[in-house]
C-alpha cells in the first residue's frame, strides 16, 4: 500500500447514526449553500472597494499556526493549521431564535446550518438563511478582513460587521477572531437578519470540541478520479429538523482564494425539500440516495456516482465513556465491512465506533452550558457507513 492508499484508508469513515426521517421534514440545502456563497464572495469584494468605518488587520493566505483550547479552556498555538474532515470541531448553541440543524465538516472551514428553535415560529424566522462558518488559521479570504465597520468584540475577541451593522439587501455578517488568526462568520439573509441576533448566535460558538461524524453511506473508491477526495461531511444535528447526510468530493479543499466554492460533487441520502434548492443536475434512487454537482458534470458521470452508493445499516453499539476535558480519545474511523446494501445551547449526541464495531464514545455535542464539560448518553439503534476518503492534502 503506497502513501496515498494508507492516508485513504486512515481516513475512511465509519458514520453512523439515527434512524430515517420524513422526506418533508425540513432539510439543507446543498446547492443553495454553494449559491449563497458565491454571493457572499461578490459582497465581500464590494466591500474590500468600498472600505469600511474600522479596518481589521490583513490575514496572510497561508496555513498557519492554529490555536487549540488548553484544559483550563485558554486558546494557544497549536501544529497545524487545519480541521479533520471526520470530525465537528466546533459547536453552537440555540440563539437569538435559531438552533443548530446540520453540520458540513471541512479541513479548512466548517459550517453550521441553523433552523427556527420552536415549531410556529415566526414566518420571518423560517424565511432567513442562517449559518455560522468557522475558518482555520490563515484560511479568512484577505479581502474580507480588509473591510467592514468595527463591532461589539465577541467572548472579549475582536470583531467586525462584513455587511452591517444595517442589512444590505437583506442580508447581514458579523465576524469575530475566534483564535489567533482565525475568524468566524454569522451570517443571516433574510427578513430576520437582525445585529442583535447575529450578535447572539456568535456568542453562542464554542471552538475545542473533537466529535467524529457518521453518515449512513459509502462510495464505490472506483468511482472516483484522480485526485478526489472527500472535502466535507454532511450530517444533522437536529435529526427531527434534518434527514440530509452526504459526502461532499473535489480535489481541492474549500474556501478558495476568493472565499468561495471549488468545483465538487455531492452524495448523500435524505430529504432536500423545495424544487428551489435542488440542482437542475440532481438524479436520485428510489431508496433516497442522491447524487449532485457544482457546476455541473458530465450526466453519465453523475449516474456512474449515483450507482456507486451503498446505504449501511449496523447493529447499535455500546457507548464507552471518555474524558469530559474537550480532548476525546475517540479511534479513528477505520474501513469495516457492510452489513447490507437565543437561549441556551441545545445537545445533539454522536456515536463512534471502531472497526470492530464495538463503540469508543458517545458524546453531545452542539450545545450544552459554554465552558461546561461535554455529557454523555446511552445508545440507540443507528444507520452507520464506511466513506471512502482519499487524501486531503
Amino acid at each position: 500500500m503506497d502513501t496515498e492508499e494508507h492516508e485513504g484508508a486512515r481516513l475512511l469513515a465509519a458514520l453512523r447514526e439515527t434512524p430515517p426521517v420524513g422526506c418533508d421534514e425540513p432539510g439543507v440545502y446543498v446547492a443553495r449553500a454553494i449559491r449563497d456563497g458565491r454571493r457572499t464572495v461578490r459582497a465581500r469584494r464590494a466591500l474590500a472597494v468600498v472600505g469600511g468605518a474600522v479596518a481589521v488587520a490583513m490575514i496572510a493566505l497561508v496555513t498557519v499556526v492554529l490555536a487549540t483550547p488548553s484544559r483550563d479552556g485558554r486558546f494557544g498555538p497549536a501544529a497545524g493549521g487545519g480541521f479533520d474532515v471526520r470530525e465537528r470541531t466546533f459547536r453552537v448553541g440555540s440563539a437569538g431564535g435559531y438552533t443548530p440543524v446540520s453540520y458540513e465538516t471541512g479541513r479548512f472551514r466548517q459550517r453550521v446550518t441553523l433552523g427556527p428553535e420552536k415549531p410556529g415560529a415566526a414566518p420571518e424566522l423560517a424565511a432567513t438563511r442562517a449559518t455560522v462558518t468557522m475558518y482555520a488559521a490563515g484560511r479568512f479570504p484577505a479581502t474580507a478582513s480588509a473591510a467592514g465597520a468595527g463591532a461589539p468584540s465577541v467572548r472579549e475577541r475582536p470583531a467586525v460587521w462584513l455587511i452591517g451593522p444595517t442589512p444590505v439587501d437583506g442580508r447581514l455578517e458579523l465576524a469575530w477572531q475566534w483564535a489567533r488568526d482565525a475568524w468566524a462568520v454569522v451570517s443571516l439573509t433574510g427578513p430576520a437578519a437582525d445585529a442583535e441576533r447575529a450578535r447572539h448566535i456568535a456568542e453562542s460558538v464554542l471552538p475545542g470540541s473533537r466529535v467524529p461524524v457518521r453518515v449512513p453511506l459509502t462510495l464505490d473508491p472506483g468511482a472516483l478520479a484522480s485526485g478526489e477526495h472527500v472535502v466535507a461531511v454532511i450530517a444533522p444535528m437536529a435529526p427531527e429538523k434534518s434527514s440530509l447526510y452526504a459526502l461532499r468530493f473535489g480535489t481541492t479543499d474549500p474556501p478558495n482564494a476568493e472565499g468561495g466554492d471549488p468545483a465538487s460533487f455531492v452524495v448523500g441520502v435524505g430529504a432536500t425539500p423545495g424544487a428551489h434548492d435542488v440542482p437542475p443536475d440532481r438524479i436520485s434512487r428510489a431508496d433516497g440516495a442522491f447524487a449532485e454537482s457544482e457546476p455541473a458534470i458530465e450526466a453519465n458521470r453523475l449516474r456512474a456516482l449515483l450507482a456507486a452508493i451503498r446505504l449501511i445499516d449496523t447493529a447499535s453499539i455500546q457507548p464507552t465513556l471518555v474524558p469530559s476535558d474537550g480532548a476525546s480519545t475517540a479511534a479513528a474511523p477505520t474501513t469495516s465491512p457492510p452489513t447490507s446494501a437565543s437561549g441556551s445551547p441545545t445537545s445533539t449526541t454522536d456515536t463512534a465506533g471502531n472497526v470492530d464495531g464495538a463503540a469508543t464514545s458517545t458524546r453531545t455535542a452542539g450545545g450544552g452550558t459554554p465552558d461546561a464539560p461535554d455529557t454523555f448518553g446511552p445508545s440507540s439503534t443507528s444507520m452507520s457507513a464506511t466513506a471512502t476518503m482519499g487524501s486531503a492534502r
